[in-house]
């Protein structure tokens, strides 16, 4: 009878302490649940992940005293993703960030357990991919954030990952260059390429040569610069590119009489200056970006040994240069224009870039600290590439190119691609029938997902329409470019397994956070009135052009046959709901005949409200003459449904009568962080 109540006691006292033990342990913030590798889904797969046993909450605080701008990212992209607003304090964050040395270019260590998070990196870049893996493992709880405990210790394999963007077929609103930052931040690729000029389009901005910007289609240098900070402030890197010497109709059409006429720049010592000028002013706009494309592909390079101006270039340099063979002679001045282009970039301390568009014979001249996009394998192979010392991004026309909507490959193939292999569309490369597949090496330096825009304006009647269309294209084949360009030793399950167990859970993540960008032009597509009746409709001059997101539209409102001080307009947006803004910009036509912006308005405030009844003024004009394409009034943040431009006193000085009426491309309301 004692051994029985000895036992019976032995099992009260091991119960009491189990209870003790777990009462213990959740004193710690914890929601019960296994945690295994089957709890995470990330894009891309971190190197090494290690998990704990459960999952914890953690307090919506955020801090360390280092990697502010990464700590900021965290806080925008959690509540835009999570609902969840954390807050930035001291080292006593439930969340926090230390500077670790000893840790790669942008590596970086998560520590998750015990109701913390402890984020470590060597520098910003290494903390902003923590930050992409943090959003996609976490999710709102009460109390603060749910994150299973784990250990990652993770690296990209490859430096270059990119998206390139074609700007220049077809123009994008500035909302969408954004949108395609938050991209590569979240899927942490590391470049994002802005292809800004080719013989459509220079949507670039230049003092030098200003009649190069395509009226209505480029970007002022202040869009130009909030892209910049964007991108910096989010651990991307812009990458500018200029088209030359080929794709350089807009140059020859703007100034004949610098850059010749016969469809490739001419290397004489004027044309030479200038593209110095222009090269040098994009080094300098895009201060901080690390490199700078020339362009350099599709050239008809021949064209130059008709050029007298051309040859004069190279004859005083070369003395020999009339003996030596045709192919020689352009090789020697296809590699003079780059190296004195990459030496434009060099002086500023960033690194050029060139597409392959150069023949083998030029490849002992070219500068090796070049980096060279392989993607053709016609104008020159990779082996040759590689043979000769260069450093390459594989870009493969098939399967990373997409052309909306011509051609383009399907997400399993860019699935099964990787930076080691090469599949041409040029039916004279050697590898048209069967792909280029390399060793592994170490010249290659990563790879990149190319959109261009040769049919979105001549196959949709509203280029927004394609250009949806194209970043469509983008978000979804996205994802496994970053699957192979950041972790080289992934596996690679069966392709419907990964995408419905891992693509789809990140996929969603990912669509929150654009829906939600902060400065997104609000106005886009929004319904729009007007005081005065849009009597020229009929000639395509509708009030709705005003909020299309087609800078080449515009919207002019009634003329009067009589004027006096009681006279007005408005313009009023509604939104559709209340939303939070501080920013409304005007767009400004401008008369090239008049040489002068047109009818923009004089007199004129910025009214808000939440009713459509009554109003309040965020900003006031009085006797403004305009002479930019871009009129930006920035306020106090307000919330409200309706904006208003309210107009009371317009330019009529180029009327011999007192005609009157307001002429605009675009009314644009945002919120800037």
């Amino acid at each position: 009878m004692k051994r029985i109540i000895a036992a019976l006691m032995a099992i009260l006292v091991l119960t009491a302490l189990a209870a003790c033990k777990k009462t213990e342990t959740n004193t710690e913030p914890g929601i019960d649940g296994s945690v295994d590798k089957n709890s995470f889904h990330f894009i891309p797969e971190p190197q090494k992940l290690t998990p704990g046993k459960r999952y914890m909450v953690v307090a919506p605080t955020v801090g360390g005293g280092v990697f502010d701008n990464a700590q900021k990212t965290l806080c925008d992209f959690t509540k835009r993703i999570h609902n969840t607003e954390l807050t930035q304090v001291g080292s006593d964050a439930a969340i926090t960030f230390e500077k670790t040395e000893g840790l790669k270019k942008e590596a970086y260590q998560i520590k998750a357990a015990g109701g913390k998070l402890i984020v470590m990196a060597s520098d910003e870049a290494g903390a902003q991919n923590a930050v992409a893996t943090i959003v996609q493992m976490e999710e709102a709880a009460e109390g603060g954030l749910k994150i299973a405990e784990c250990t990652i210790n993770d690296e990209p394999d490859c430096e270059f990952r990119a998206v390139m963007v074609d700007l220049a077929r077809a123009w994008h609103e500035p909302h969408y260059i954004y949108e395609y930052i938050d991209m590569c931040r979240f899927y942490k690729i590391r470049y994002l390429q802005l292809h800004f000029t080719d013989s459509q389009l220079y949507t670039l901005p230049s003092k030098a040569f200003p009649k190069l910007s395509t009226p209505g289609s480029s970007y002022t240098e202040e869009e130009i610069k909030g892209f910049i900070e964007y991108a910096r402030l989010r651990g991307v890197s812009l990458i500018p590119e200029i088209e030359a010497p080929g794709h350089c109709g807009i140059f020859q059409a703007k100034y004949p009489e610098v850059f010749g006429s016969d469809g490739i720049i001419c290397q004489g010592s004027t044309s030479l200056e200038a593209m110095e000028s222009i090269f040098s002013e994009l080094c300098e706009l895009f201060e901080g970006s690390e490199y700078i494309h020339l362009g350099g592909d599709e050239a008809n390079i021949a064209l130059w040994l008709k050029c007298k101006k051309c040859l004069a270039t190279y004859r005083s340099v070369y003395p020999d240069f009339d003996s030596r063979t045709d192919s020689e002679k352009l090789a020697i001045m296809y590699s003079g224009y780059i190296n004195r282009i990459s030496d434009v970039v060099f002086r500023h301390g960033m690194k050029p870039i060139v597409w392959e568009g150069f023949p083998e014979e030029a490849n002992q001249y070219v500068s090796k600290d070049i980096l060279v996009y392989s993607w053709e394998n016609y104008y020159q192979t990779t082996p040759s590439l590689l043979k000769a010392g260069f450093n390459i991004v594989n870009a493969s026309w098939a399967p990373m190119y997409i052309v909306t909507p011509a051609a383009y490959w399907t997400p399993q193939e860019i699935y099964e691609w990787s930076i080691y292999r090469w599949k041409a569309v040029h039916p004279q490369s050697p590898y048209n029938q069967t792909p280029l597949v390399i060793d592994p090496d170490p010249h290659v330096k990563g790879g990149m997902l190319l959109a261009w825009g040769d049919h979105i304006a001549t196959t949709y009647k509203k280029i927004d329409k394609g250009i949806q269309a194209e970043q469509k294209l983008i978000e979804e084949r996205v994802p496994f470019l970053a699957y192979n360009t950041w972790n080289l030793k992934a596996g690679h399950p069966g392709y419907e397994d990964f995408y419905d167990q891992t693509v789809l859970p990140v996929k969603t993540l990912y669509e929150k956070l654009v829906k939600t960008r902060s400065n997104y032009n609000l106005a886009l597509n929004a319904s729009v009135f007007t005081y005065l009746n849009d009597c020229y409709e009929e000639y395509g001059n509708a009030v709705a052009n005003l909020t299309d997101g087609n800078r080449s539209t515009q919207f002019c409102s009634t003329l009067l046959t009589e004027y006096n001080d009681e006279t007005f307009d408005w313009i009023r947006v509604d939104l559709g709901t209340p939303k939070e803004v501080n920013r409304v910009a005007l767009f400004p036509v401008f008369d090239s005949n008049l040489g002068r912006y047109y009818m923009f308005p004089k007199d004129y405030e910025i009214q808000l409200s939440a009713d459509g009844v009554e109003w309040k003024t965020v900003a006031k004009v009085t006797d403004y003459t305009c002479d930019t394409d871009k009129v930006v009034h920035d306020f106090d943040t307000e919330t409200a449904r309706y904006v208003r431009l309210y107009v009371t006193r317009v330019d009529k000085s180029v009327h011999d009568t007192p005609l009157w009426f307001v002429y605009l491309k675009e009314f644009e309301v945002s919120y800037i962080d």
